[in-house]
């Protein structure tokens, strides 16, 4: 089995977000939930599924961008649906 291995300066160079308290909230809260039903063998795709939609809205990608990177996602959610998507209001 091969291992990446990544260098401080390497990581230091990847594009990141800085995210407020409350994005940061709404992320927790479903990477919660979904490590609790994981530990009860329960299914997480929808909870995967949200946060991947999360992390699309989190780095601004447009819909069309996001069907290159992830051809499902018109399985999931819809054109409208996505733009109206809200990091903030995701948890509640």
């Amino acid at each position: 089995m091969d291992f990446f291995s990544i260098s401080t300066p390497q990581l230091k160079r990847l594009p990141y977000k800085q995210i407020s308290d409350v994005v940061n909230k709404s992320f927790t809260t479903f990477v919660e939930k979904k490590i609790e039903n994981r530990k009860l063998c329960k299914d997480t795709s929808s909870l995967e599924n949200v946060i991947d939609v999360m992390i699309y809205r989190l780095y601004e990608l447009t819909y069309d961008k996001v069907k290159v990177v992830d051809p499902e996602v018109g399985e999931l959610i819809g054109k409208n649906e996505y733009e109206k998507f809200s990091l903030i209001s995701a948890s509640s």
